[in-house]
């Protein structure tokens, strides 16, 4: 798998769970359920601390999937992947994420 077809994967999977967490449904349950699903990341064999480094409120970010809480969107972090930002350049340039809350936005 390239990386742009695993971010492609994991921006509609944050898409579904932005959308749950607008409706108040708990976005634990939709990983859990949809790691078991045809076409979409195993996150049932992430490790769980990567798993939980991704946190979704209602109240921060519109309901978009963060970074251990702070304000630095998962999918600010997959797009500039995406256009070929280094994960050392985005570690400079936001020196509170480290090298696992990367790993943990990929997937």
């Amino acid at each position: 798998m390239t990386v742009h077809e695993a971010v492609d994967r994991r921006v509609g999977l944050i898409g579904d769970l932005t959308a749950k967490a607008a409706t108040g449904q708990h976005p634990r349950s939709s990983l859990q359920s949809s790691a078991r699903a045809p076409n979409t990341l195993n996150l049932a064999l992430m490790n769980s601390n990567l798993a939980d480094r991704i946190t979704i409120s209602a109240a921060q970010c519109h309901g978009s999937p963060c970074i251990r809480g702070m304000r630095i969107r998962v999918i600010d972090v997959l797009e500039m992947l995406a256009t070929g930002i280094s994960e050392g350049e985005i570690l400079a340039d936001f020196p509170d994420l480290e090298q696992d809350d990367i790993r943990a936005s990929v997937g």
